[in-house]
């Protein structure tokens, strides 16, 4: 633990509210919120290509002196792994392979994901972290837009 657990929880509260009294709008976005219990939000999100929902982890253990880390999901609540499932590849969705945490599990490489601050030092977490597009509404407003570009394909 390297935060506060209550600042922690404080932070990811105040952030997560919106994905709680605006679950509606969201919804209408294409953006079904599941879950938001400190440390973790779960959320659908509506996958244009396939037709389908896509659900997606979201671990906000060290929010916000850490970014959100983040893997898809199946519909058990495990990680999804190649060849269980479609898993989004391409512009930054990263299947298992090469996760900077060395956790076998897909991974997001997107500035405001933690695995990408890992990777990616010339970009500071702390000097992007107070901007709203990297607040948890708008890093998963974002993963949504990104997830329904022509360049992402399944694997």
């Amino acid at each position: 633990m390297i935060s506060d657990p209550l600042l922690a929880r404080m932070k990811f509260e105040t952030d997560s509210l919106p994905l709680v009294n605006e679950a509606a709008n969201f919804q209408k976005t294409g953006i079904r919120v599941i879950e938001v219990n400190f440390p973790v939000i779960e959320v659908a999100l509506f996958w244009k290509m396939k037709q389908r929902e896509i659900m997606l982890r979201i671990i906000a253990d060290e929010y916000d002196y850490l970014p959100v880390q983040a893997y898809w999901i199946n519909e058990g609540g495990e990680a999804l792994l190649s060849g269980q499932g479609f898993i989004p590849q391409g512009i930054g969705f990263q299947t298992e392979g090469g996760n900077p945490l060395e956790v076998p599990r897909s991974w997001l490489c997107f500035r405001g994901w933690r695995e990408y601050h890992e990777c990616h030092l010339e970009v500071l977490w702390s000097a992007i972290r107070n901007l709203s597009q990297y607040r948890i509404p708008g890093l998963i407003t974002q993963l949504y837009s990104d997830l329904n570009r022509a360049e992402v394909q399944a694997v």
